[in-house]
């Protein structure tokens, strides 16, 4: 549920190559931990709060801390995350491209390119699909009655 999160915990700029990161649980001790490895690991975690210099997290289905005591991490709303990564997926059947952010706009013709969101307003994100000389863009849900209605691929 998006109404349940505040957005994505992910890596700053100050999160370095070879830092460790510390799942923690509510008495601050770690439980797990990852390594930062390479510029292409996705550090992104589910929100749900922030307590001090921690976030709440969802890491592995649970609920989890992690501490940003040397601001490695910065807090992204839902707008904000959705549109910093690469692509996204949808079921076309059940949330068609429009041609505005409308229920009732006209629906458009979509070719199964990759969509890149450009632009939220509401529930309605606006994309784009196809080659430079023959872009397209059009409107979809992101979220509907607060659940997420789009899948988040963060590589081409």
């Amino acid at each position: 549920m998006v109404n349940d999160r505040v957005g994505y915990v992910v890596g700053s700029e100050n999160l370095m190559i070879g830092d460790l990161i510390e799942i923690l649980n509510d008495q601050d001790e770690m439980v797990d931990y990852m390594r930062y490895e390479d510029e292409y690991q996705v550090v992104a975690f589910p929100c749900l709060g922030q307590k001090g210099d921690l976030f709440k997290i969802i890491f592995e289905d649970s609920v989890r801390y992690i501490a940003n005591n040397e601001f490695k991490f910065e807090l992204q709303t839902w707008e904000e995350h959705i549109l910093s990564i690469a692509f996204i997926g949808f079921d076309e059947v059940a949330n068609p491209i429009r041609n505005s952010n409308a229920e009732d706009a006209e629906t458009l013709i979509y070719d199964g390119s990759a969509l890149q969101p450009l632009e939220i307003n509401g529930d309605w994100l606006r994309v784009s699909w196809g080659r430079a000389e023959d872009e397209k863009e059009g409107w979809i849900k992101w979220k509907t009655n607060g659940i997420l209605t789009i899948e988040l691929f963060y590589f081409a």
